[in-house]
């Protein structure tokens, strides 16, 4: 509403008309098409494309980029559009579909998410071909929400890898159910972060940025809810190889409901972090 003057009629406007946003000349879609949802605050979709270096972006609050838009909850996941350049999702064997939940009591926000499980043998899969943008890279950095349990059948429960199109793995971040820690592992080396964070199934915003090019201690950052967490030693280096990016991998052998996740083929800067952190939370109610 627009309280008015004295002597002039007072003007009502309907949240769900109001337009589409523009930022120079790019349009971007109201996320809140028909109403504002309770708790879920007024949010623009310029955040990720504003800042440069974005190759890789999953948004499932986007409800046409799972199966194509049309799904019933529980409907096993045949289709993820990723926003950014339109890569090439590898539909899984049978088994190994992850599901789109949209019931009242798996929403996030007023959003549906997609859910893997990691079950012995029949892990559910999420990957992607033909990721432009990340060969020679000097570094990377991911942002994502997830609500994450740790899985102990698997050694090793990843977030995210970049896979070379030998098949070898330029980079990769997961969490290590032996030894109870988050690690990175570069093309050159690795890096351990401290025990003291615990999966717990709850929505969580996480990130990890590299920069192979920064002095050691501080190539790579790690945050967890928005928190800086420590490293306990850090041997990685070098520039993703020559042919990365040729598939992505999300979520392997996780309990692990997504919501969002940009992945940006440079290391952002503090600022540009906090930005898309806060974007997430406001977004998702994280």
């Amino acid at each position: 509403k627009s309280r008015a003057n004295v002597g002039n009629a007072r003007s009502v406007f309907d949240i769900s008309e109001l337009p589409t946003k523009f930022v120079g000349n790019t349009v971007y879609v109201n996320l809140n098409e028909g109403g504002l949802v309770q708790g879920r605050p007024w949010a623009t979709a310029e955040t990720p494309n504003s800042i440069s270096g974005l190759r890789f972006w999953l948004d499932t609050a986007t409800t046409s980029t799972l199966n194509g838009g049309t799904y019933t909850d529980g409907a096993a996941l045949t289709a993820w559009t990723e926003r950014k350049q339109n890569a090439t999702y590898v539909n899984p064997a049978a088994n190994r579909r992850g599901t789109i939940q949209s019931g009242a009591g798996d929403l996030q926000n007023g959003y549906p998410v997609v859910r893997l499980v990691g079950v012995s043998g029949d892990w559910d899969q999420a990957e992607w071909t033909s990721v432009s943008g990340f060969a020679n890279a000097t570094g990377y950095t991911m942002v994502c929400v997830a609500k994450l349990t740790s899985n102990a059948f698997a050694a090793s429960n990843h977030i995210l890898r970049i896979r070379n199109t030998s098949g070898t793995y330029s980079s990769s971040f997961y969490y290590s159910t032996g030894n109870s820690r988050f690690e990175f592992v570069a093309p050159s080396g690795s890096t351990t972060f401290n025990s003291n964070i615990d999966p717990d199934g709850t929505w969580k915003i996480v990130t990890v940025r590299y920069d192979s090019t920064a002095v050691l201690a501080n190539r790579v950052t790690f945050r967890w809810a928005k928190t800086p967490v420590n490293f306990i030693g850090s041997t990685s280096s070098g520039a993703l190889a020559a042919d990365a990016g040729n598939n992505i991998m999300v979520g392997f052998f996780w309990n692990a409901d997504f919501g969002e996740m940009m992945v940006y083929n440079t290391a952002l800067t503090d600022a540009q972090i906090i930005a898309l952190e806060e974007y997430l939370s406001s977004k998702w109610g994280v």
